[in-house]
């Protein structure tokens, strides 16, 4: 009987060490994907949108890139506005200038006076986007000195390329 009691530990650790290397095998052959949960996202039942920039309360403080559009309001007989003087002390006196000049010249020369405008607050060296220092540019000068200016730096920066 004691034979017998040997066999049956010695069968008994033999069959747990052969269920061992099995579970080891069959670990070792799972992949990552295998031993991880998937689980989505959890659900809003509301989604809150993004808050929108505030617009400005008052125009002096939008940009001057951004000012609406004026159109030239004359006749191509009438238009004399390209030699009224734009005064630009400040915001309020350059728009109001800006529109007694669009009501005074045709369509396309005030929208040459505004590219011109908007090319001199961007590239000119002696403005860099400085609304103060374009209305001192400015200050004094007609739509035509204007222009003029702007065909100077659109020379030399060709001069310069060139």
């Amino acid at each position: 009987m004691k034979n017998a009691a040997i066999a049956l530990i010695l069968s008994a650790i033999v069959l747990a060490a052969c269920s061992n290397e099995q579970a080891s095998q069959n670990e070792a052959s799972e992949s990552p994907d295998d031993l991880m949960v998937n689980r989505s996202a959890p659900e809003t039942s509301a989604r809150v949108p993004a808050p929108r920039p505030a617009a400005p309360a008052e125009e002096s403080e939008r940009p001057l890139i951004e000012a609406p559009r004026i159109r030239g309001q004359a006749e191509a007989s009438d238009g004399s506005g390209m030699d009224l003087i734009i005064y630009a002390a400040d915001r309020r006196e350059y728009q109001e200038s800006l529109q007694l000049v669009a009501e005074q010249s045709t369509d396309s020369e005030f929208q040459q006076l505004d590219a011109a405008l908007r090319y001199l607050m961007i590239n000119d060296p002696s403005i860099m986007n400085d609304e103060k220092r374009l209305f001192e540019f400015i200050n004094g000068k007609t739509g035509e000195e204007i222009l003029q200016a702007t065909a100077n730096l659109l020379d030399d920066r060709a001069a310069e390329e060139g």
